[in-house]
């Protein structure tokens, strides 16, 4: 019997036609696959109403929490109990932070004549303190006599807003950002241009502030001002790296950034009727995207496992003493789950202010008046879609 030639063209396509089908085959697989698991196996969030204590304001860490009431109460959230509570001398505490086992808060115990306004905690001598809840004892991290205040810590390091270098007499108002080493008790002065440079966090060897080099006004802009025309951006300093970089600039205000992991949320914005959207930025690659952009005014966030709060005024104001009063105290806090993209408004009564969150808690203060206030646990986990149905 004749065999019959074998074409090596005719071989080619039949092996390019097979392979073809098999990719087409196995992809259309993959996607069914993927489709199912990520239906079946995608998670809720689930919030709960967990715990509520009188206070002015939360930091919570893990399953700590550290409530300031004009002293400084550190909870169990576990047990839901006070372990500690440390005294503070004048009862002025201008900013605090948890990290493990430590506090950190700024007060005015060496200031014998600290008045109360705005003007007088600049012009006043405050220092950074430390307590240790392993060995009961509280350390003094600063002794300049200027203002060192709004400590944030991560690992090691503890930074903060300093002004010893501020002409306070017919001249440029100047805040620094301040990096502290525990272990090697050496201090770094960050920020060194001419500015305002505030409201800094620290998480991962990623330190970040609100930077004031680009706008030179005065009394405008000292301590926070929610001035859309005081341009001030976003820098941040890699500590291992040495590194600087300019990540949110504008011809407006950026402001109140928060960093976790390799990603940053703050406030921008975009022109002069005050409302801020809250925006988010993964440092790997440097890419921007919009949480919030509803022509109302979101602020302050704060970034933790995948979720993102703020304060938010699109239902009403902050403060109490606004002109529109039908909008006094009545702002609520906004919770965005990037896992989702699910946005989720947290409404009650009075204004929710100065959130906090951790990987299981989202922490809050509730006002009902200008006076009375109490700070809000809530806590939240992820839950099975099929499950909930």
């Amino acid at each position: 019997m004749k065999e019959l030639p074998i074409s090596i063209e005719g071989l080619k396509k039949v092996l390019v036609f097979t392979v073809t089908i098999t990719v087409a085959l196995v992809t259309v697989i993959f996607i069914r696959f993927y489709t199912f698991r990520r239906e079946k196996y995608s998670t809720e969030l689930v919030l709960q109403q967990y715990y509520c204590i009188e206070g002015y304001e939360g930091k919570v860490y893990k399953d700590r929490l550290v409530v300031y009431d004009g002293d400084l109460k550190i909870i169990n959230l576990y047990s839901k109990t006070v372990v500690k509570n440390i005294e503070i001398p004048g009862k002025t505490v201008l900013g605090f932070d948890i990290y493990e086992n430590k506090v950190f808060w700024s007060e005015t115990r060496n200031d014998k004549g600290m008045g109360t306004s705005q003007g007088d905690l600049e012009k006043g001598n405050s220092d950074i303190f430390m307590y240790d809840l392993r060995t009961d004892q509280i350390t003094q991290i600063t002794t300049d006599r200027s203002a060192q205040i709004k400590p944030t810590a991560w690992g090691d390091y503890i930074a903060w807003q300093d002004n010893r270098h501020d002409e306070l007499v017919n001249g440029y108002p100047q805040w620094d950002i301040y990096l502290y080493n525990l272990k090697s008790k050496e201090e770094i002065r960050i920020t060194k241009e001419r500015g305002i440079h505030t409201n800094c966090d620290l998480n991962e060897n990623i330190l970040v502030w609100e930077d004031g080099r680009n706008f030179y006004g005065l009394e405008s802009i000292r301590l926070e001002s929610e001035i859309p025309a005081n341009n001030t951006d976003i820098y941040m300093y890699d500590i291992n790296k040495d590194r600087y970089l300019s990540i949110g600039h504008g011809i407006y205000r950026e402001a109140s950034p928060q960093v976790e992991g390799n990603f940053v949320v703050w406030q921008q914005m975009k022109d002069l009727n005050r409302n801020g959207k809250i925006v988010l930025m993964d440092l790997d690659t440097l890419m921007t995207r919009n949480i919030t952009w509803d022509g109302y005014n979101q602020k302050r966030p704060s970034i933790s496992g995948g979720v993102i709060a703020w304060v938010d005024e699109r239902n009403g104001y902050e403060k109490f003493n606004s002109l529109e009063k039908d909008k006094n105290g009545g702002s609520d806090i906004g919770i965005f789950d990037l896992l989702n993209n699910k946005e989720i408004i947290i409404e009650e009564e009075g204004a929710q202010t100065l959130c906090s969150v951790s990987p299981s808690y989202i922490v809050y203060t509730s006002r009902i008046n200008e006076k009375e206030s109490t700070v809000q646990v809530i806590k939240y986990r992820r839950k099975n879609k099929q499950a909930l149905q």
